[in-house]
């Protein structure tokens, strides 16, 4: 009896033993063969992944604040070394935010960042020479600063070769400036002892003055500087600056008034176009308007007589081609120029090419932070650049700014998610250009 039973439970092991091998058998052969080894393991499809990510493109993406995937293509497209990780960091959720405002651009050409030092000349002894003979060929203007700083802050007058006396006010100082028949508006209002756009010279002031953080001194940021009226200001003032200007003939004005008043060692100046992407830029402007420069392209339906064409000097009227840079590309240098400054103002009169200069500045937006921004807008000119009004707006409200506008009254209002596309579609979208202040809390970086 003993006996059969054993001999039942050995057939029992063999049965389970041939079954086994049937069932797992070919398993065993293909790993001792090294198809499924540790090195070959096969991943599974794409579909077969459990996500929770969409596969369809949103229209707005919300970057979160730990955002750190090195294989998403966003600007900026090479980070600055020796910014810290937070700053990285931010720098990659703000060019993410940033992206879509325009059309991407590919570079083209070699990256040239012109930076205007001090020349040998400026150390000329100016107290000697007429004003007229300071500014030749070009012409000049009594560019009257008590007035806009009376009962408001004392300039230096120590470096002025008027006035001899400190610690008064300085009523006027020398600009060199376009003749009035080559620039019926920017210089033909200094001409006449006013101040180009002077409510927004203002704000620049006043930002200036009233900025506060510890350790560190306010900066002016003046992007499309054009001749420096607010640059010589700040700089008068005794507040670092940086000005950006496509024009040589513009920087060489610029230079010669900042020589007279011995301000030079206050303004860190760039002769570059500045957008989103490296190129050769042509600046473009009219014969009589010289000062209110483009990278639009150049059209004048007031000059259509051939007569009347050849005429004018074919350099007045545009195609002035200049290196267009990055306003990332340009940070290393301000922070070496610069170290303890941080941005209270920031101007940029671009002539509709705004957002694109954004687009390319996610790590200076990003180091910053600017307290204050001041921006125009022009439906027309942003279908020009291949930007979109509504996207840029929104994207500086996700960066953490108030978006003001100026009303008819002269009021400034805020813009919020809600009545930022009616606005746009209704204002931004017409003819005339619209004056934005975008607004932000200075936090310590």
């Amino acid at each position: 009896m003993e006996r059969r039973t054993n001999r039942r439970l050995r057939v029992l092991v063999i049965l389970f033993v041939i079954i086994f091998f049937v069932v797992y058998g070919s398993g065993f052969l293909k790993l001792g063969s090294g198809e499924f080894s540790p090195t070959n393991t096969p991943t599974k499809t794409p579909t077969e992944v459990p996500t929770k990510i969409s596969t369809e493109t949103p229209t707005e993406v919300e970057v979160p604040e730990d955002f750190t995937d090195d294989t998403t293509e966003v600007k900026p497209k090479n980070l600055i070394p020796g910014l810290t990780k937070v700053v990285a960091e931010r720098a990659r959720k703000f060019g993410n935010i940033l992206s879509p405002i325009c059309k991407p651009k590919e570079d083209v050409g070699e990256k040239d960042v012109v930076e205007i030092y001090q020349d040998a000349d400026w150390n000329m002894d100016w107290d000697e020479k007429n004003f007229a003979e300071i500014c030749r060929p070009y012409s000049y203007a009594r560019f009257n600063m008590g007035k806009l700083f009376k009962n408001r802050k004392t300039v230096e007058c120590e470096n002025n070769t008027i006035s001899s006396q400190k610690g008064i006010i300085c009523n006027w100082y020398p600009m060199c400036i376009w003749p009035r028949e080559e620039d019926k508006h920017v210089s033909a209002t200094i001409k006449d002892g006013k101040f180009w756009k002077e409510k927004w010279t203002r704000e620049m002031v006043d930002a200036l003055e009233n900025y506060d953080v510890l350790g560190r001194q306010a900066m002016f940021v003046d992007i499309g500087a054009g001749l420096g009226q607010d640059s010589f200001i700040a700089a008068a003032l005794g507040y670092p600056v940086v000005s950006v200007e496509p024009l040589a003939d513009a920087v060489d004005m610029f230079k010669r008034t900042l020589s007279f008043s011995n301000f030079m060692s206050r303004v860190l100046i760039f002769q570059n176009a500045l957008g989103d992407h490296i190129r050769d830029a042509s600046v473009n402007f009219r014969s009589d308007d010289r000062s209110l420069s483009t990278l639009l392209p150049y059209q004048d339906e007031e000059e259509e007589d051939e007569e009347e064409e050849d005429h004018h000097d074919k350099r007045h009227r545009g195609g002035v081609v200049v290196k267009q840079v990055e306003l990332d590309d340009l940070l290393p240098a301000i922070i070496q120029q610069y170290p303890t400054a941080d941005v209270a103002f920031m101007k940029a009169d671009l002539g509709g090419s705004e957002p694109r200069l954004f687009r390319g500045a996610a790590q200076f937006l990003s180091y910053y932070e600017p307290s204050m921004i001041h921006i125009e807008l022009q439906g027309k000119e942003m279908e020009v650049m291949e930007c979109s009004s509504v996207v840029s707006i929104k994207s500086f409200q996700k960066l953490g700014y108030k978006v003001l506008y100026e009303n008819n009254e002269g009021k400034l209002v805020s813009l919020d998610a809600k009545t930022t596309t009616p606005w746009v579609q209704k204002e931004v979208n017409m003819d005339t250009k619209r004056a934005l202040i975008l607004k932000k809390d200075k936090k310590r970086r």
